[in-house]
């Protein structure tokens, strides 16, 4: 069965949602880390592409943290908080999709 963020359809992860919180959809926070080749733990693989600088929604650093820290961490739960709220972090206001097919 498919999976990508909440999307159970493949068609569904590609059309854009009508509701005014298109990101609220999003359930990589709750489901998922990833992180980069330096070992920055980022919301998603898309989120290098929505924003510059990774510094402003780095959650955490593998290199100095370990995994249960960062994913406990008072930045990934800021940014769960976040996502559900009417102002959603900023790599993710953009999105709008439900991608990771």
């Amino acid at each position: 069965m498919l999976d990508a963020s909440g999307a159970t359809e493949a068609g569904l992860s590609l059309k854009r949602q009508s509701d005014d919180q298109p990101w609220a959809t999003c359930r990589r926070p709750w489901s998922l880390m990833y992180f980069t080749a330096h070992g920055r733990a980022l919301p998603c693989c898309i989120a290098p592409f929505s924003l510059r600088g990774y510094g402003n929604y780095t959650l955490g650093d593998a290199t100095q943290s370990t995994l249960r820290e960062i994913w406990n961490g008072e930045a990934y739960r800021d940014f769960r908080e976040s996502l559900l709220s009417d102002v959603p972090p900023a790599p993710c206001r953009s999105c709008g999709l439900r991608w990771s097919l």
